[in-house]
């Protein structure tokens, strides 16, 4: 079935009715089923050796054709323990999840490792234009951004650069002292518009 992220109604599912009828006997079929409550003990994995795939990942094939990844356990718990020891981020943290999930970096960066320190994360439901991303940022304030090359591209050419075009900040710019002023200017805008509280920004999928 497919569920709506914002009411969790089922918008569709294969064989009929089944689990729009299901839903709406929710409540009773959990009594039924737990009548002493859903415990930590009530929660079962699958047993899954660590060196077996779990997830097919996708690459758009930087270095070669588009493909899927056979990634296994012990590939995305290496990354997620890297970034636990590297405090990406802790408990209580702030992040912006727009890389998509379906990628090693967005899945293993802003969503894994968040996930297991702790982090409260905002996935964001739209494409990641330069308006929206922004919005997104100034209303969460993230810790930390994990960001790929051509979005930051596309703020430089939309809020950096019209800036530095204008005929009289093209001449300050030649000028010592007063150059380092207007790139500072320029820095606290650009710092700010992303919410002002990052501690890094990591840059990765492509030469920047």
């Amino acid at each position: 079935g497919v569920f709506s992220l914002n009411d969790f109604r089922c918008l569709y599912q294969r064989d009929g009715e089944t689990i729009q009828r299901f839903l709406k006997h929710l409540d009773e079929k959990m009594e039924e089923t737990y009548p002493n409550g859903f415990t930590k003990e009530n929660v079962t994995y699958t047993d899954l050796s660590n060196d077996k795939v779990m997830l097919l990942n996708y690459t758009s094939g930087t270095t070669g054709f588009s493909k899927g990844v056979m990634l296994t356990v012990n590939n995305l718990t290496g990354n997620v323990v890297f970034g636990l020891r590297s405090k990406l981020h802790y408990k209580g943290s702030r992040v912006v999840s727009f890389l998509p999930l379906a990628h090693a970096f967005g899945c293993a960066f802003d969503f894994l490792t968040a996930l297991a320190a702790g982090t409260h994360i905002t996935l964001l439901g739209k494409i990641p234009s330069p308006k929206i991303l922004i919005e997104a940022m100034q209303e969460v304030k993230p810790n930390l951004i994990c960001i790929v090359p051509l979005i930051l591209e596309k703020i430089y050419r939309k809020q950096i650069k019209p800036m530095l075009d204008k005929s009289m900040l093209k001449l300050a710019v030649r000028i010592p002292l007063i150059d380092s002023t207007i790139y500072a200017s320029i820095c606290n805008k650009l710092t700010e518009s992303f919410g002002g509280e990052f501690t890094q920004m990591i840059v990765g999928g492509a030469p920047l």
